[in-house]
């Protein structure tokens, strides 16, 4: 059984990474997930460290993150960029958030965000 379990948390790390990510027409998205398994009361601090504010102290939790930004160009320099990234989390707080929702605006002088 012992033997079993470790196989399992091998396989389920490696979904631990970039999903997908592409661009098209000025539109660029990206999904990832995340998942960690402990055995225990709590998570390990080590273990759920720097991960952008998604993480829980409870053990099994996983976060699947998706994003997408448009970047669009007009005449005289002017470009405009906006972006905005959600994550769906199991076994936290929160079953959802909003991480980021940034619009940027650019000119050959100034930039604003």
């Amino acid at each position: 059984m012992f033997r079993h379990r470790r196989l399992l948390i091998f396989l389920i790390s490696l979904i631990s990474i970039p999903a997908y990510s592409n661009e098209f027409q000025g539109i660029s998205y990206k999904v990832e997930s995340s998942v960690v398994l402990s055995d225990g009361d709590y998570s390990p601090f080590w273990l759920t460290s720097n991960r952008y504010g998604l993480s829980s102290i409870k053990n099994n939790w996983g976060v699947l993150k998706a994003g997408a930004t448009y970047t669009k160009s007009f005449n005289n320099n002017w470009k405009l960029e906006t972006g905005l990234e959600v994550a769906a989390m199991h076994n936290t707080n929160s079953d959802f958030v909003i991480q980021q929702l940034m619009p940027t605006f650019h000119t050959r002088d100034f930039s604003y965000q």
